[in-house]
């Protein structure tokens, strides 16, 4: 109503209910699933920092996601969500010398589940335990050697103790000295009563690491892997320490399903460019970043510099990132080097199959390059216009609380109505979006809708460089906001 002046130059005047501000939401939480060497199976836990990581799920192990999300804070990932799940380890037992019936001895065990530690022969990878006789009498030596492959040439990781002791109360007992420093194994000693040497000492020989078997990342019944981070609505980026497509599977479906965010999948190791271009073109969903290739980083567990998988280091760019911001041309912190170097014909033709690759721009480092479903031309970045449309979605939802549960008045609509012009004209002034509309009148709300108590608003959003407006409707009614892409 207009003022009232009551007594000379005093006046009251009613105004109508402003409601909260509107909210911008977090847009840099990174939800992982993957194996570590410790922690609670199956149960999502917050993060902030990587030293949160060490004490809920130990640090980097050679097979293991702690590189994953080292990658993700490498990269300024603000905050993450784990999940760690669980399959078998790869063994093996050993008997002793004893003759002519000797007994099972040593015990060594993958530190990390999964396949990764199987040993095989032809292309030789995975891990074997190669035992000897220590330097000093009495004593043996057990050597580890992890195989893999780094740019087609063979390459070992290679851990060894000597003078070992099968004594229990020696200071060289073997369980004591290996699981302490290990980052591949963690051995026991099945015979602990028989500590006389040389009979009782490992049997001497080469030993191949066998039976790791990969974990289940989403549930058949209950909710497992994956499917935990449903529980979390603040996750903005999904990555797993898995690159097969059985899993990308997972974390597409994952996003599909939950509607507020997007994963990054991770290509196999050594894709060429061909064969990584049949996965683009298999990837019609804009809740998917396939990025390529493998990085090159400086690994402290085997102190080299070897191949790892590029889903962390894209997700924590992409964390750090605000969503109106394209990644093109950023660069992925920590990376020295590529799998694998590509032509200016190979980053065409990636574009064109909806790859997001990394690439070498000479004197500017390495960068990257966004494919068509992250591109830095808006008209074809779909995943650019799918994180600013959950931001706004997700924004508006969350600061209007306030009014579901007030009755709906013109005072409240025109609240509703003031609070969200201002936020998208902040919003355009900071140029985060080109242009905006919002309509909240009687011909969005019939008698029909106000008899039904509710609130209909509907918004639209115009991106730089996007051709066509994004049409939003949001209904707001007794203790609920329904939020839509129309």
């Amino acid at each position: 109503m207009p003022p009232t002046f009551d007594l000379p130059d005093v006046y009251s005047e009613e105004i109508a209910p402003s409601g909260a501000p509107v909210q911008g939401v977090g847009t840099g939480t990174v939800g992982l699933v993957g194996k570590f060497k410790q922690g609670d199976i199956n149960k999502p836990i917050r993060i902030g920092t990587w030293e949160d990581l060490v004490l809920n799920f130990g640090g980097l192990a050679i097979g293991g996601a702690a590189y994953d999300a080292m990658a993700a804070f490498k990269n300024k990932c603000p905050a993450m969500v784990v999940v760690r799940v669980k399959g078998t380890q790869a063994t093996k037992t050993i008997v002793d010398r004893q003759t002519p019936t000797p007994v099972n001895k040593l015990k060594i065990t993958a530190l990390i589940d999964g396949v990764w530690a199987n040993y095989a022969a032809s292309p030789k990878v995975g891990m074997q335990a190669i035992v000897a006789d220590g330097s000093i009498t009495n004593t043996f030596r057990l050597t580890v050697k992890f195989y893999y492959w780094e740019k087609g040439v063979q390459l070992e990781h290679i851990e060894s103790w000597d003078n070992l002791s099968i004594v229990s109360t020696a200071a060289r007992y073997f369980p004591t000295i290996i699981n302490a420093s290990s980052n591949m194994i963690v051995v026991e000693d099945l015979a602990p009563a028989s500590q006389t040497p040389p009979g009782h000492l490992p049997v001497a020989g080469t030993n191949d690491m066998a039976s790791g078997a990969e974990p289940i990342y989403t549930g058949s019944g209950s909710k497992e892997g994956i499917d935990l981070l449903e529980l979390d609505d603040d996750i903005n980026v999904v990555i797993t320490d898995k690159d097969d497509s059985n899993t990308r599977s997972l974390q597409v479906a994952h996003c599909q399903t939950m509607a507020d965010r997007i994963t990054v999948l991770n290509p196999s190791i050594f894709m060429t460019v061909a064969e990584v271009k049949v996965l683009g073109d298999a990837l019609d969903e804009d809740r998917a970043v396939l990025a390529y290739p493998w990085l090159v980083v400086y690994d402290p567990v085997m102190q080299v510099a070897r191949s790892m998988r590029p889903a962390g280091f894209r997700a924590g760019l992409l964390a750090r990132l605000d969503p109106y911001l394209s990644p093109c041309n950023h660069q992925e912190y920590t990376v020295i080097g590529l799998e694998r170097q590509l032509s200016r014909a190979d980053l065409v033709s990636l574009q064109n199959s909806k790859i997001s690759p990394t690439y070498i721009w000479g004197t500017r480092g390495i960068r990257v390059r966004n494919g068509t479903n992250l591109s830095s031309n808006a008209n074809l970045s779909q995943v650019y216009r799918r994180r600013m449309t959950d931001y706004v979605m997700e924004s508006v939802e969350d600061s209007f609380g306030w009014a579901v549960s007030l009755p709906i008045t013109p005072e409240n609509r025109q609240a509703v109505l003031t609070g969200l012009t201002s936020w998208f004209r902040n919003l355009q002034l900071a140029q985060w979006i080109e242009g905006f509309y919002v309509k909240c009148d009687e011909d969005n709300n019939p008698p029909a809708v106000q008899a039904a108590r509710k609130l209909i608003v509907r918004y639209g959003v115009k991106l730089f460089n996007v051709m066509d407006y994004i049409d939003f409707q949001a209904e707001i009614g007794p203790n609920v906001i329904v939020t839509t892409e129309e």
